[in-house]
């Protein structure tokens, strides 16, 4: 699997002047307007090249692609397209993570590994400035994909997330369809339905590696665990204080056996520090953890939160401790 992005040639699926379905190589970044001799669009082959600001307008959002100028023209003339795709890469902070810490890259991709992602995108041709061999001008075709805000269970991930075609019939459509708009309504009337599409993808976390755009590793889209690290709020929480930590395959801690004998006082965490008495025993506070983003939901108010509170995911019934013991947070 290749690491490709903004600024990269891809093979993008249109439809002809005789209505046939075919594809063609585009750059991934829309360029609306000629080039002029003085100041002509460059090719990712050409010296000096960069993304920006050639072919910074890789995202238009679908909800005003017909209001933009730079957009709206395409569109409208039927130049609608399909960028079909193994899966793309979203970057995330997770709640505890420090600022000047780089964010973990996620993978999302169809759980069919034969069905790539459909999608939908606006393309435009026109001239770089320059004449060919030939003398004639030198023409180059461009995409952007439309975006959409996120379905409720990714939106811990990202707000937008691309504008997905959920099957054949509707991806037709919006390549042949001489008035993409209703095709485009349609779209994303369906994508609001988790049930026909979104359940149907996988995300996971991927190597930091991926924070590189030049990398161009076997693991690009290899999941990874990722290393559980405590909030700071889980410090305060009953049973938490000296419990080890894990990270990753790394165990910081000694076992339980060990634990108990070298301190007394650990499963009351920070509370034990202040109870006297031998025979007083430590409170213990049910707690859940997200499934989603592992956040610890503690005390009496969070423990009946239905939904995370850092992430939003809907709470699962995995995600709960059991009726009859309650859990200590660990």
């Amino acid at each position: 699997m290749k690491n490709t992005g903004p600024g990269h040639a891809f093979k993008v699926l249109y439809a002809s002047a005789n209505g046939s379905v075919q594809t063609g190589d585009m750059i991934w970044g829309l360029i609306p307007n000629d080039g002029s001799r003085s100041s002509p669009h460059r090719l990712p082959a050409d010296e000096g090249f960069s993304v920006s600001p050639h072919y910074k307008m890789f995202n238009a959002r679908s909800e005003t692609v017909y209001e933009k100028v730079s957009f709206a023209r395409y569109i409208r003339s039927g130049q609608t397209c399909i960028f079909a795709v193994d899966g793309y890469y979203e970057w995330h902070s997770q709640p505890n993570q420090q600022a000047k810490k780089k964010k973990q890259p996620y993978f999302v991709r169809s759980r069919d590994l034969r069905q790539p992602l459909l999608l939908a995108g606006i393309y435009a041709r026109v001239k770089t400035g320059r004449k060919n061999e030939g003398g004639e001008d030198e023409m180059i075709s461009t995409f952007a994909v439309l975006t959409a805000d996120a379905q409720s269970q990714y939106a811990w991930l990202h707000p937008r997330q691309p504008l997905m075609i959920p099957d054949l019939e509707l991806a037709r459509a919006w390549l042949i369809n001489s008035n993409p708009r209703n095709v485009l309504k349609e779209i994303e009337a369906v994508g609001k339905e988790s049930t026909l599409l979104w359940d149907k993808l996988s995300v996971y976390p991927v190597t930091t590696k991926m924070n590189d755009a030049r990398y161009q590793g076997d693991d690009c889209a290899t999941e990874i665990k990722l290393k559980k690290v405590r909030s700071l709020q889980s410090f305060f929480s009953p049973g938490t204080a000296h419990d080890r930590i894990e990270t990753g395959d790394e165990s910081k801690s000694a076992t339980k056996k060990e634990n108990k004998s070298k301190r007394k006082c650990s499963s009351g965490g920070i509370e034990s520090f202040f109870t006297r008495g031998k025979d007083r025993k430590p409170k213990t506070v049910t707690s859940w953890q997200c499934s989603s983003c592992t956040y610890v939901h503690s005390g009496s108010e969070k423990i009946s939160y239905l939904a995370c509170e850092i992430c939003g995911s809907p709470r699962k019934v995995a995600d709960s401790p059991s009726a009859k013991k309650p859990k200590t947070v660990r």
